[in-house]
């Protein structure tokens, strides 16, 4: 399976509220500018970590 074009964010990185731009390469973030990636979010925030689990596992098919 190819990883697809890399994918661009910039946002608030919580928790420091530093305005950062990261690349996402595959299945890796990156602070290093990557050449093509395509911006998905310009504003808002980041948080490292963060999954939600606010999910209704079984309510219906796929989750």
């Amino acid at each position: 399976m190819t990883a697809g074009p890399a994918l661009h964010v910039r946002g608030v990185v919580l928790p420091d509220e530093i305005v950062r731009d990261l690349w996402l390469v595959g299945d890796r973030v990156t602070f290093e500018p990557v050449p093509g990636a395509r911006t998905v979010v310009d504003g808002g925030f980041v948080l490292p970590g963060l999954v939600d689990a606010h999910c209704h596992i079984g309510i219906r098919k796929g989750g």
